[in-house]
């Protein structure tokens, strides 16, 4: 049955043929089949086949699966629980009396004083005093379990015999690291009575001190043995249950860690001065090094779990993931509302497209958010365009014009009233047409005409500026200096003009809106308050001005003003001239439908089933009206809704980045990277300072927030790469054609010379321009009412290049304008860099993408998380673009390895004559060591033999999420490259041995925050293996002497054991941890022989010919 593990075929039997075939199976292969499936699958199983479900709900099926899962929901409820007491306190205005309320228990204190304590008795263990668990309490707990009643676990090689099982297992093991000395790290209390464990329990105990302390992977367990091996292979299902028990440890770990509130303890000695310092939870592995073993875990379930679907044999056509079948095969009627989540590059035009071609005798309109995404449509359904039309939501208001506005209908074919028109063989319910292009009468407002068309004057507008209005109006936002009514001027002469711009701004609003009718609520506060208008007036001209358009008076009108009647209309021919003859409705990019558009969908309901489909999290176009209505199910109730989460775009290291996003506003559905075909490491850390300037060698593209940080790298890049073409892909206003001209203009305004410009049309000098940008930064209006903001923006934004009197790198300014303008192509293909902002690349993909350092706004702090949704969105569109390689911005990157980890470090299997610094020779180092041991000696603590004790293994670095390195072939990253000396290792990728424990021991020197992971893994291992009964080393006493201060004792936090409701903290539910750095990269060419030496002379240390000669024959 295993061979045929989570396979599906595009074939899909009906659910009633299923069951008859399911049933014919033996009781056995059902439960086999149950033991790939996860928690929800299985009760979803037990539904069709009732009689499985007392079998399934036995204990011991899925016993650490169920528990694990039970766990993490019971700690987010809890932690639901707390937020929620926290707010309803926050709300409680003023003190109330203590004996009027219910003193109940809290959630958050059943769950740590009944759920936790029981959880831990189902794991055996028992906690301690001060509530805290040590690390080695996985192997004692593990050994507690084996010897328990029943087996706890079953044998993870499926094997007959057990004792033959667990000899196959440990020779494989054998062959990563040698067994006797993971057993040396293991507690003396299992490994000095490994006889008295059954085999299968000390199996599991030696695995998971592979898993901490060596280089094994959870992915990798798999492949120790081949697989369905007549002698024996690893069991899936074992295997799950294991790695489920361990996923459990960490979890709970991690939160009794967190409680304790640091993981150093310190002890000061009055008389010696010095300081001891004891981990709390004994392990030479930091908090990061666990947390990057539990996302490992986490993912091989993500895998495990997954349905893999396989094609059929001779089939040209790529199959279908579960989750689009699944909604392929889901049949839509009349009546019913589908919405489809379908995150970046999950294919969902595709299983639009595979929806479509199911059902041929559907008339399905698949309604596209504009016109270049209906042209692409058009493409996509070419198979299938008899059943299926392409339109825009504007195209379709457009052909119901006649309906729902006759007189307005005939004004925009440029016809007057009673005109007669000419007829349609096809009747009234014509084939729906394309909405016209821009027009003498459809068009952006003309101001002037707006003014004409409402006979605005001096004296009209009048009153509309000399009465007052109290702005002290909370619901805006705005707060001044003074609360003075605003009051303005009677005779200014630009009054009528600023009237029509603040009235045409609100129809915009308006016609983005649900709303029946333009109220004052439409209108933008903040522009009223610039213009020193009564919007409470302005509000009669906003009314005004609908009244003359729905009429047809309008000289003038835009394209969202028939949409907005269409929504109004109560015409039901208009509905069935448009959507009557479809049996469905796809409507598609939903996340970017304002209000308007989503009544317009929402009403065909009962004529049709609508699918919605989109990606809630790529709603980006908040100042075109988006609110994401359409996935809002209190408002639009769907009747079912399906996930598409497997991008095809990118691999599991991007879509880590796109789970850590959307994790900080809430969302647990995880992102699945399906490209396996790109690199590794595929997610980069920002270049060091002093690099970042390097681009790498290859086609890359670089996504920006703004549009003048885009500019200004322009720029910059330029200047370190002069011969480097690029492509400037941004919107029209913004192409190579324009942008130059306006810098120059720009220049020139900078200097004082005003410019004709038609973009800087309305601005008289650069202090002006400056005024507008800083008056725009502080408005809730998000474009400006009569200047290009913009514009003025980026050539505010460029002050700095203008300012500099040498320009850039020695280059005058427009020197460098008219040479870089020649570098600049119009065609991706030809360019070696790539510029676009996030709204522009959205929909895009390139292979290596770079984030921006102006993606700031979504990532200020973890107390608020990431302040706004769209922001947040922008970042996860500019991420998702990518499909090979990543680069992070720096706060992005900080934020990341909080959630991740960077690095770790594992017991090498080299031997210490690979030792980079001293080839197995360390004891001839004596002239360092005996220096290190004297120093100690003098503040307290006795080392003697420390440094020269055996054993001394090697110790390699695995980095996680690696700097981009500038100086490799490709500009990204060099897998093979090797440090100089100690100081470089930040710098590699994977390093087999980066030294042995005894030379590692001797960079005392170096300061903790370089290396201070690393000096911990070391000194842990040390204590372990070989100084365990040294009376400063005992199995939890970690040496750190020498690297701590004795007055630091004051400056860290004790060890304070809190409950969980004062210690709960947002970043706990995202599981971040305390960012660790290994350090900046020395770039000195320093050998590993002469740094050894330049430590010693900078400690003082004395050492003659005969030690030189020693230590040189050590590299011989």
């Amino acid at each position: 049955m295993s061979t045929y593990r989570r396979a599906s075929s595009s074939a899909k039997p009906k659910p009633a043929r299923m069951a008859i075939a399911l049933t014919a199976l033996p009781i056995e292969t059902l439960l086999h089949i149950t033991g790939y499936l996860s928690n929800d699958d299985v009760a979803a199983f037990t539904r069709v086949l009732p009689y499985l479900s007392p079998l399934v709900s036995r204990k011991s099926f899925h016993r650490w699966q169920r528990l694990v899962e039970d766990f993490t929901y019971q700690l987010h409820d809890t932690f639901d629980s707390i937020e929620n007491d926290r707010r309803q306190r926050n709300d409680i205005p003023v003190p109330i009396n203590a004996t009027a309320l219910k003193a109940e228990p809290s959630k958050a204190a059943a769950f740590e004083d009944v759920y936790l304590p029981k959880i831990l008795a189902e794991m055996g263990i028992i906690l301690q005093e001060r509530r805290f668990i040590q690390l080695d309490d996985i192997f004692l707990s593990l050994r507690e379990l084996g010897n328990g009643a029943g087996t706890a676990f079953s044998p993870l090689v499926d094997c007959p015999d057990p004792e033959e099982s667990s000899r196959i297992l440990r020779s494989a093991l054998n062959n990563i690291l040698p067994i006797d000395l993971v057993k040396s790290l293991l507690p003396s209390t299992i490994s000095g009575n490994t006889d008295s464990i059954p085999f299968a329990t000390f199996d599991l105990i030696l695995l998971t001190g592979y898993l901490l302390f060596a280089e094994l992977q959870p992915k990798d367990i798999l492949t120790l043995r081949p697989r369905y091996s007549t002698q024996g292979y690893i069991s899936e299902q074992a295997l799950a249950e294991y790695l489920s028990y361990v996923l459990l440890f960490l979890r709970i770990f991690g939160l009794i860690q967190a409680c304790a509130q640091d993981i150093v303890r310190s002890t000061k000695n009055g008389t010696t001065d010095r300081v001891q310092w004891k981990f709390t939870d004994g392990s030479p592995l930091s908090g990061q090094a666990l947390q990057i073993l539990e996302r490992r875990i986490e993912s091989w379930f993500a895998d495990f779990y997954e349905v893999q679907t396989y094609s059929v044999s001779g089939s040209q056509k790529l199959p279908l993931t579960r989750e689009q079948q699944i909604f392929v095969d889901s049949d839509i009627r009349k009546g019913e509302v589908f919405k489809v989540r379908a995150y970046a590059g999950t294919g969902k035009t595709k299983c639009l497209v595979d929806y479509a071609k199911k059902r041929p005798h559907k008339k399905i309109l698949y309604v596209a958010y504009n016109k270049m995404a209906k042209l692409d449509a058009d493409l996509r359904f070419k198979d299938c365009y008899k059943q299926v039309d392409c339109k825009t939501l504007h195209s379709v208001a457009f052909n119901a014009l006649s309906f729902v506005n006759p007189a307005v209908d005939l004004q925009v074919k440029g016809k007057t009233v009673g005109e007669p028109q000419a007829s349609s063989r096809r009747g009234k319910f014509a084939r729906i047409q394309s909405a016209p292009t821009e027009n003498e009468f459809l068009q952006n407002w003309d101001i002037d005409a707006i003014v004409e068309a409402l006979g605005l004057t001096l004296e009209t507008v009048a009153p509309v500026f000399t009465t007052k209005f109290d702005w002290r109006d909370g619901s805006s936002g705005w707060s001044f200096n003074n609360g003075k009514p605003t009051v303005g001027t009677a005779d200014n002469h630009r009054n009528p003009e600023s009237l029509a711009r603040v009235i045409t701004s609100g129809i915009d609003r308006f016609c983005n809106s649900r709303d029946p009718k333009p109220t004052i609520a439409h209108l933008s506060l903040g522009q009223c308050r610039t213009r020193l208008c009564n919007p409470e007036l302005a509000t009669t001209w906003l009314k005004f001005l609908w009244k003359i358009i729905v009429s047809g008076k309008s000289p003038l009108m835009t394209h969202d003003c028939y949409l907005k009647m269409f929504s109004l209309t109560s015409n039901l021919d208009a509905d069935q001239a448009t959507f009557g003859k479809y049996d469905i409705v796809m409507f598609d990019e939903a996340q970017d439908a304002n209000p308007c558009m989503e009544n317009i969908i929402q009403r065909q309901r009962d004529a049709a089933g609508i699918i919605i489909i989109g990606d809630p999290y790529q709603m980006i176009y908040g100042f075109r009206g988006a609110k994401n209505e359409c996935f809002d199910d209190e408002r639009l109730p769907p009747t079912r809704t399906f996930h598409l989460t497997k991008s095809f775009r990118f691999g599991k290291e991007i879509a880590d980045v796109a789970n850590l996003i959307l994790g900080s506003v809430g969302e647990t559905k995880l992102v699945r990277g399906g490209n396996a075909s790109g690199p590794s490491p595929a997610v980069f850390l920002p270049p060091v300072l002093g690099y970042k300037d390097i681009a790498p060698a290859g086609q890359h593209t670089v996504i920006f927030r703004t549009n003048t940080e885009l500019i200004k790298y322009f720029f910059f890049s330029f200047s370190k790469n002069p011969n480097k073409t690029i492509c400037l892909r941004t919107s029209a206003a913004n192409a190579s054609t324009t942008i130059i001209p306006l810098l120059r203009a720009g220049y020139f305004l900078y200097k004082g010379k005003p410019q004709k410009h038609h973009r800087l049309k309305g601005v008289t000098s650069f202090e002006e321009a400056k005024a507008y940008v800083q008056r725009e930064e502080n408005s809730e209006s998000p474009e400006s009412d009569e200047v290009d903001i913009p514009a003025l923006t980026l050539v505010v934004g460029m002050e700095e290049f203008y300012r500099a009197e040498n320009g850039i790198d020695g280059t005058p300014f427009l020197e460098m304008l008219g040479s870089s303008a020649q570098r600049i192509v119009n065609t991706e293909k030809l360019a070696d860099i790539i510029l676009t902002n996030a709204h522009q690349s959205k929909g895009l993909e390139w292979d290596d993408v770079i984030i921006a350092e102006d993606f700031v706004h979504g990532l200020e702090g973890l107390h608020s998380q990431i302040k706004s949704t769209e922001a947040t969105n922008l970042l996860y569109v500019a991420c998702t673009r990518a499909r090979n390689r990543l680069q992070l911005s720096q706060r992005l990157a900080a934020f990341l390895v909080r959630r991740l980890g960077t690095f770790r470090f594992f017991v090498s299997p080299s031997d210490n004559s690979k030792c980079n610094c001293c080839r197995g020779k360390h004891p001839f180092n004596t002239f360092l060591s005996d220096d290190l041991t004297a120093g100690d000696a003098f503040n307290g603590t006795d080392t003697s033999n420390y440094l020269s004790s055996t054993p001394s293994p090697c110790i390699g670095y695995e980095a996680i999420f690696p700097r981009r390195d500038p100086s490799a072939l490709n500009g990204w990253i060099d897998r093979n490259s090797q440090p100089l000396n100690p100081a470089e290792i930040p710098k590699c990728v994977h390093l087999s041995a980066i030294s042995c424990v005894n030379c590692i021991l001797s960079w005392r020197s170096l300061t903790n925050k370089t290396h201070g992971d690393l000096f911990r893994f070391a000194e842990g291992i040390k204590g372990r293996i070989g100084f365990g009964k040294h009376m400063y080393h005992g199995d939890y006493h970690i040496f750190w002497a020498g690297r701590f201060y004795p007055d630091m004792s004051s400056e860290l936090p004790r060890s304070e054991n809190r409950t969980l409701e004062s210690a709960y903290h947002p970043k706990m539910r995202m599981g971040l941890q305390a960012p660790l750095n290994i350090g900046s990269v020395n770039e000195s060419l320093v050998s590993w022989s002469d740094f050894v030496f330049g430590k010693a002379r900078d400690s003082g240390a004395e050492y003659d010919d005969d030690d030189v000669d020693d230590f040189i024959k050590s590299f011989v």
